[in-house]
């Protein structure tokens, strides 16, 4: 059993949500990137534990608690994770299988203990109308970022990947190359300036495009497809040409961040991704309530929770809209027929039919998106389109 925390991918997600066992534990908390905020951080996850070793005493009475809390005893005194934190924390336990994974994006206090883990918290994280790349260009290094509307930090990149012109061309590069303006990247102390000679100029623009082609080609296979997630473009002008050209990923936004951004700040920077990126993500969420409203004229849409349930798990649901944060305590007991048992007393021993219905949908490769309760069409916490009547 390993404590390296991982990287959350769709692939990680899709890993997580196939997982069944017995006793499936999951466990979420917000967490603080700097001191000394942070230092209350591990208080937080122990008072957490003791949440989870009571439930665990309620559901298996007698029984001795320490195989399950084992995982999370070796987590309380990681000086390593505690140090490192972002702005969330999920864990996910269950017999040898253990993943800690940061998120960017401040999660709810929970635990939750059923015979597979509780993701739906996931879903909001991955989803790419609220979540995307920024690529920082300059002619001879890069930068890349990973945010939403909240926030931004860089990548720590592959070490496959070449980071620098030198590095990608090497023995190819022309020969006394330099760029006529080079900044190191973002924020002022990596602001650096570099003149060279200026000469044999084609030779050194084709380098530059190799260059782009190779950083284009190394994003789309490493972070664009794994995720999903939107690319936007932080370069000059004439740089943002260049790279639009040689590009292949179709996830690069067509409007970019069209000036030099290496004097900026990191929540700058955060400031104007989110400007470039806010109209796509209204116009999708637009998109996605006119669709809805429209195919409800038609009786091909539905709020309603049991009638829902069946369609998805008929395979009849196209998309389906989850109210972010919203719990609707109780299990689907059977898939077929269909059978959804509700209890409000105790929403964490009973689970979230909602998130239930969200593992069936995608099982049935309907398009999943988890909504903010302020852009949801609906009052009942979920709505459905359907592929037909």
């Amino acid at each position: 059993m390993e404590n390296t925390p991982a990287t959350l991918t769709k692939s990680l997600l899709q890993s997580l949500m196939h997982e069944t066992h017995e006793c499936s534990i999951s466990l979420y908390m917000p967490t603080h990137r700097s001191h000394p905020e942070n230092l209350k951080d591990i208080l937080v996850f122990k008072n957490l534990i003791k949440q989870l070793s009571q439930i665990l005493q309620e559901i298996y009475p007698g029984t001795d608690m320490r195989q399950y809390l084992k995982p999370f005893d070796s987590i309380i005194y990681d000086k390593s994770l505690w140090d490192n934190t972002l702005d969330g924390l999920a864990i996910f336990s269950a017999g040898d299988y253990l993943k800690i994974i940061p998120l960017q994006l401040p999660v709810k206090s929970l635990v939750m203990v059923k015979n597979r883990f509780y993701t739906k918290p996931l879903r909001l994280y991955l989803q790419s109308i609220d979540h995307y790349h920024v690529l920082v260009l300059h002619l001879d290094n890069f930068q890349l970022f990973e945010g939403n509307r909240f926030m931004l930090s860089e990548v720590d990149l592959n070490a496959s990947i070449p980071k620098t012109l030198s590095e990608a061309l090497g023995e190819k590069l022309t020969e006394k190359h330099s760029t006529v303006a080079s900044y190191g990247g973002v924020g002022p102390q990596n602001s650096s300036m570099h003149h060279g000679d200026g000469g044999r100029k084609d030779h050194i623009d084709a380098d530059i495009e190799k260059y782009f082609r190779i950083i284009s080609l190394a994003i789309e296979k490493n972070y664009s497809k794994p995720t999903g997630f939107p690319l936007i473009l932080a370069a000059l002008p004439e740089q943002q040409h260049l790279f639009h050209k040689v590009s292949k990923n179709p996830l690069l936004e067509k409007e970019g961040i069209m000036t030099d951004v290496s004097s900026l700040s990191i929540q700058a920077l955060a400031d104007l991704a989110w400007k470039a990126m806010q109209p796509h993500y209204l116009r999708r969420l637009s998109e996605l309530t006119q669709k809805y409203e429209l195919a409800k004229s038609q009786n091909r849409a539905s709020d309603d929770l049991e009638q829902i349930a069946k369609a998805v798990a008929a395979g009849k649901v196209e998309v389906l809209l989850l109210e972010q944060n919203r719990i609707i305590p109780g299990k689907i007991t059977d898939k077929n027929p269909v059978t959804i048992f509700t209890d409000s007393s105790n929403e964490i021993l009973m689970g979230d039919i909602l998130d239930d219905i969200a593992l069936m949908a995608t099982e049935k490769a309907s398009d999943v998106v988890v909504v903010s309760k302020d852009k949801m069409p609906t009052q009942s916490g979920l709505a459905a389109i359907f592929r037909y009547k």
